[in-house]
């Protein structure tokens, strides 16, 4: 799927800060998938950007995908991060 910085961000985010903006731990069995997902949108970095996302192609398996919207379903959000969060709920359909 391809998904924009900003989606990207997102997913970065939720998966590094939980919602008290503390940095996330994940029970052991939670870990694996986590990781994976975090290594899949780390190669949204281009090397000489340093830690700044870019639009990427990102392939995540079903499992994944619920993951990442359970992850973001636990946050509030603000209302300027709404059409984002809503195309991206699209795309992990």
């Amino acid at each position: 799927m391809k998904l924009t910085s900003y989606q990207v961000s997102i997913i970065s985010l939720v998966l590094k800060i939980d919602k008290e903006g503390k940095q996330r731990t994940f029970p052991l069995e939670e870990l694996t998938t986590a990781s994976d997902i975090f290594k899949k949108i780390k190669d949204c970095i281009p090397k000489e950007q340093g830690e700044v996302f870019t639009e990427c192609e990102a392939k995540f398996t079903s499992e994944e995908n619920v993951f990442i919207m359970k992850l973001v379903n636990e946050r509030n959000w603000a209302v300027e991060d709404a059409d984002h969060l809503f195309d991206l709920k699209e795309l992990l359909k």
